[in-house]
């Protein structure tokens, strides 16, 4: 898009060699600085999602080229969620039929929606580029499109690049599916190459570190410790059948430190208890703070106030 990619890693202490590696994993806080960066220097509001524009099903080589094999959307989306952790480890992508429609749905390991914006259009926006060019035959594509986040300030290229309905301030990342057209065969569907593709996948994810996201098992161990008093490295380690060694080492693999989730896995209990009108000296004591002041610190840094000065603020959970 004209940056040129040593300026666009350089100023989160990252290279374009440290990218070349394929178990290099980069922090979706470090990701989403590059893209501000990228946003003030292009000038483009919505950076994520045209970001996403460019994305074509060969830029990750045969983890993008296996979707246009599959017979049908449903095939695609649900293998998706099997090997999304070879192209991301941010969220967890789902594929959904439910009474209100059919869906894929995406739930990231952040909380503060507005904030990584651009990282959520970015990914989302690699969904619904794929759809789309999965189903240029077909006579509609997605039906609509869902975020967490609040709407930016001109929304036109949204409904350019999705071609469809979006909407923002939901209660889910989503992309409805029309259901007519879910199981209808792709036009590009090849078994025999798609069968090829996916033992190489599959063997690629059995020798991966990535094979299972630490972080997802993580977050529920640690709020489980948070909750019995019992919080401590070993204690979530052992929850998850992990030395504390391995332990540490696979969240360094996904670009995460034991510190940051359990700030994180506070942060979004905090909103659980706000959402229930808990007092803050419940809060604190929920959270497992030793005293009140470490609370109110941490509950400055999440909300750029003391808990004193709290008023109004609205929560996505």
């Amino acid at each position: 898009m004209g940056l040129p990619p040593d300026e666009s890693v350089k100023s989160v202490g990252t290279s374009v060699q440290d990218l070349k590696n394929p178990k290099f994993r980069l922090p979706y806080d470090q990701l989403e600085h590059i893209l501000e960066h990228a946003e003030k220097k292009l000038n483009l509001s919505n950076i994520g999602l045209e970001t996403a524009f460019q994305f074509r099903l060969m830029s990750v080589g045969q983890t993008g080229s296996v979707l246009s094999y599959c017979n049908s959307l449903a095939d695609a989306a649900v293998f998706n969620t099997q090997i999304s952790s070879l192209i991301e480890t941010i969220g967890v992508p789902s594929f959904e039929r439910r009474p209100d429609g059919t869906f894929i749905a995406w739930n990231p390991h952040f909380y503060e929606h507005n904030k990584y914006r651009h990282v959520t259009e970015m990914i989302f926006g690699g969904y619904i580029i794929t759809i789309n060019m999965l189903t240029w035959s077909f006579e509609k594509n997605l039906k609509s499109v869902s975020f967490r986040h609040s709407a930016p300030s001109d929304t036109s290229r949204h409904r350019e690049i999705c071609l469809c309905p979006v909407k923002f301030d939901q209660e889910e990342n989503s992309l409805e599916f029309y259901p007519e057209y879910v199981d209808r065969l792709l036009p590009s569907a090849n078994p025999k190459k798609l069968e090829k593709i996916k033992t190489i996948l599959n063997n690629m994810q059995r020798s991966s570190v990535h094979q299972a996201p630490v972080v997802v098992n993580a977050f529920a161990a640690i709020k489980k410790a948070i909750i019995e008093n019992t919080l401590s490295t070993q204690t979530v380690a052992t929850a998850l059948n992990m030395s504390e060694r391995t332990f540490r080492r696979r969240l360094l693999a996904e670009g995460l430190t034991y510190r940051n989730l359990v700030d994180e896995v506070r942060q979004a209990m905090c909103r659980d208890c706000m959402a229930n009108n808990m007092s803050f000296t419940g809060i604190a004591k929920t959270l497992g703070f030793n005293d009140q002041s470490a609370f109110t610190r941490a509950f400055r840094k999440w909300y750029g106030t003391a808990p004193s000065n709290y008023r109004a603020i609205e929560f996505t959970i």
